[in-house]
């Protein structure tokens, strides 16, 4: 992935810059004003014009956050001033003002800020730098990997690698087999090339769609790395004689596969992420970790393995290198990995390492460990879509969604409101065998809401979406959870959005004040608590007549039943009656799971019909037809709004509320069925933005498409591709028992507001704006709340 930040060269050097620096827990944040980096005598400053995404750019952050340094690590751009004594250095010829280049740097380091390469000016190392050739464009410059080339040269040739002998000029006299575990990754083709540019030869594994592409670079022999045959088939190729093995992934599974593969006489392995002793099974075999950017000489202040001390002959090794590789880029003997543009400048950056991130555990992904910002003394990891079966199967005694939220939230020292399970029964049981009773209350809220919360606008007005929606969801939503007596009074509603607010205020305080040794003090000492309990209490005060009335209709025998929540919530206390504040506990609980993630659904939804305007008149017309069938909203005349069905769940796909979902907690220790081990108290989850941009199920992943799951119902299976499906390519709402068990009322509700909101109002961005691009924290992504909008009331009858 290469983002392109700029093309235009400044005239003069200014003295502040725009950059992307880490803030608290490691979150990156686009900077403006920013000092320009330092730059000593024998340094030269690069104006950057692109850059590329690595992995290391956002698990640097996630394992090793540090406070205002500058991230990122490759770069091109163009030499704006040199040091002095640049021209001393005798290792590399003169550079000049106006020279391209492409380099990388080490970034997000803690002992030089400044380092990182995502800023609009980076010191450049005038002996470890490329000239960009005039063939060479500047999204394949960065995109090359001046870091995949600084660890593939420190692994295949440095004598503490490999150690491999030849050069570009004189290829190796005595050609080694080199085992390049997935050749089709940006580090395995360029691998693939080096290894047969030095006069060795390469050999992989890969999926087998990708057996042509490796070849195309110069692999030798390639296998499937699926095949439970694939070592074996590998050592058959090599006469079990195989020494060389690189594996840029460095997990157990691949770990065993390359050490399977080894000769009967061992050899060495490099591996490119730290590789756990537990899994060093062959005391022959010569394990080696490569950090590339210590290709520099510099001290790499890292622990956990990935540090390491200062090494002046590996900076001699990594000039030599450096000259080499620039005789093959200008005989243009290099060809580039496949190259994705990434649009949108800076915010460009912070969204193509989202999908980055997601990609690296995708459904032929790892699983990765990654720094638990809630619990450091417990980990968060990744899970592969491989793993999802077993996770969504697996017994809540063992792997448990009630306990991640209390732990990932630190529910049980704020004070706040715990996942209720008879709350979660009514949801699942008795809210969804209801629904078609309740569609015509929802709508009779919707417009009521729409007249309170709208503004006079005959003519083009100012609006903030949030500032409607939030009100509006908790009014429909509380009319099934209160009923009418409730659901419109103005402190109820004050107290269910302030509650959600105030439980993430809580977690954010907490993680704040207390270390996780520590956070066993908040219940006495957190001043945000007694704020969440007197909420409770004031909401049980409010609920008590209701429920007591209620309470005594049904022990007297009344046969008139209300349809919402507090009823329900009556019919299925079967012991003994719950107490008004385990009702309002449990209300507030259901209010909590649904109220904010579906207004921020429907904020997207909207700011996606007016960036997508084209498809108004076609969802406008869906609705006509449908009302002219039926006169009233029902749960039958819902169901055939495909199109508004498939505009919802592509703007979902899309812009999701969170880029993972099917989160657990592992109540104690568990082995997956590969031998996968999580310690208890592990955090874990799926990847969902990765698995809704998966090309193979969505074609062309990146571009909006609203009636994609409508024409996907239509050539398939009808009962499929549903806004509220659910399935291993569909994980939004979560997947298994645990899935979300209120989403096909959400689905109700989401097309009784918007068909409301189509009939009766036009909208537009203001002049000038766009789509605004979400909020992320953590791994929650949001809707802009603060954008205005242009909302203007339709003349006439629909």
């Amino acid at each position: 992935m290469s983002p392109i930040l700029e093309t235009q060269i400044p005239a003069s050097i200014p003295r502040t810059q725009t950059a992307i620096l880490q803030g608290d827990d490691g979150v990156l944040e686009i900077t403006e004003g920013v000092p320009l980096p330092h730059v000593p005598p024998d340094r030269m400053l690069v104006h950057v014009i692109a850059v590329a995404l690595n992995p290391c750019d956002w698990k640097m952050p996630g394992q090793f956050p540090c406070k205002g340094v500058v991230n990122g690590t490759d770069y091109a751009g163009v030499i704006v001033a040199i040091g002095p004594k640049v021209a001393d250095l005798a290792s590399r010829p003169r550079w000049k003002v106006g020279d391209a280049v492409f380099g990388a740097c080490h970034g997000a380091n803690s002992i030089d800020p400044e380092a990182g390469s995502f800023a609009q000016y980076i010191r450049a190392d005038p002996e470890l730098l490329f000239k960009k050739p005039d063939y060479m464009s500047w999204e394949t410059a960065g995109a090359f990997g001046a870091s995949g080339l600084a660890t593939l040269g420190l692994s295949l040739f440095w004598e503490g690698g490999m150690g491999l002998s030849g050069s570009p000029d004189e290829p190796a006299e005595e050609p080694e087999q080199v085992l390049v575990y997935a050749g089709s990754t940006s580090v395995g083709t360029l691998a693939i090339q080096l290894l047969r540019m030095y006069g060795h030869i390469p050999i992989t594994t890969c999926s087998p769609k990708n057996f042509d592409l490796v070849k195309s670079y110069g692999a030798e022999a390639v296998y499937d790395y699926h095949s439970p045959t694939c070592a074996q088939e590998i050592k058959e190729h090599t006469g079990n004689n195989l020494e060389f093995v690189l594996d840029p992934m460095t997990e157990a599974k691949t770990q065993g596969l390359c050490y399977q593969a080894i000769g009967r006489g061992g050899g060495r392995y490099i591996a490119l992420e730290v590789w756990q002793p537990m899994n060093h099974t062959r005391p022959t075999i010569d394990p080696t970790f490569i950090m590339g950017s210590s290709i520099i000489g510099n001290r790499i202040p890292l622990d956990n393995g990935y540090g390491s001390e200062a090494d002046p002959e590996k900076r001699r090794f990594g000039i030599q290198y450096y000259r080499d590789v620039q005789k093959l880029f200008d005989a243009r003997r290099l060809r580039p990995h496949p190259v994705k543009v990434i649009p949108g400048g800076w915010q460009g950056i912070l969204d193509g390492l989202q999908l980055l991130k997601a990609r690296a555990y995708g459904k032929d992904g790892k699983v990765f460990r990654m720094r638990n910002p809630v619990d450091e003394e417990h980990p968060q990891v990744i899970m592969a879509k491989r793993y999802l079966d077993e996770v969504k199967n697996a017994s809540e005694s063992l792997l448990s969604f009630p306990l991640y939220s209390i732990q990932s939230f630190l529910l049980k020292y704020s004070g706040s409101v715990v996942p209720s399970s008879i709350a979660t029964h009514v949801t699942r049981i008795d809210l969804n065998k209801n629904l078609g009773e309740l569609v015509a209350p929802m709508r009779e809220e919707c417009i009521d809401t729409f007249k309170t919360v709208m503004p006079e606008c005959k003519d083009w007005a100012p609006l903030k979406l949030w500032d409607v929606f939030l009100p509006m969801i908790s009014r429909i939503t509380g009319r099934v959870l209160v009923g009418e007596e409730l659901c419109q009074n103005a402190e109820w509603i004050q107290l269910t959005i302030a509650n959600t607010q105030g439980i993430m205020k809580s977690s954010m305080g907490i993680r704040a004040m207390y270390s996780a040794r520590w956070q066993w003090l908040a219940p006495w000492t957190y001043p945000g608590r007694k704020d969440l309990i007197n909420l409770r209490k004031r909401a049980a005060r409010l609920i008590e007549p209701v429920y007591m009335q209620r309470l005594a209709a049904y022990q007297a025998g009344s046969p008139h039943r209300h349809r919402d929540a507090v009823q329900w919530l009556i019919e299925n206390s079967h012991e003994k009656p719950l107490s008004p504040a385990e009702v309002a506990d449990a209300l507030l609980f259901l209010y909590m799971a649904g109220i904010h993630s579906t207004s921020a659904t429907i904020v997207s939804i909207v700011y996606d019909l007016i960036a997508h305007s084209k498809y108004v008149p076609e969802l406008i017309e869906e609705i006509r037809q449908t009302l002219a069938e039926s006169p009233e909203w029902s749960k039958q005349s819902l169901a055939k709004l495909r199109k508004m069905d498939s505009f919802m769940k592509e703007s979902q796909r899309l812009n999701p509320v969170g880029c993972v979902t099917v989160q657990r907690s592992t109540v104690r220790p568990y082995t997956f069925s590969d031998g996968l081990y999580l310690p208890a108290n592990t955090f874990l989850s799926f990847p969902t933005y990765e698995f809704t941009h998966d090309e193979e199920t969505y074609p062309n992943p990146y571009e909006f498409d609203g009636l994609r799951f409508y024409r996907m119902r239509e050539e398939g299976d009808p009962s499929k591709f549903h806004f509220a499906t659910v399935s291993n390519d569909s994980t939004n709402f979560g997947a298994g028992f645990h899935a979300c068990p209120g989403r096909f009322f959400v689905a109700h509700e989401l097309k009784i507001i918007l068909s409301e909101l189509l009939t009766n109002y036009e909208l537009k961005f203001t002049s000038g704006t766009e789509r605004p691009p979400d909020h992320r924290h953590d791994f929650t992504i949001m809707p802009n709340m603060q954008t205005e909008v242009l909302v203007r009331q339709k003349q006439g009858v629909f």
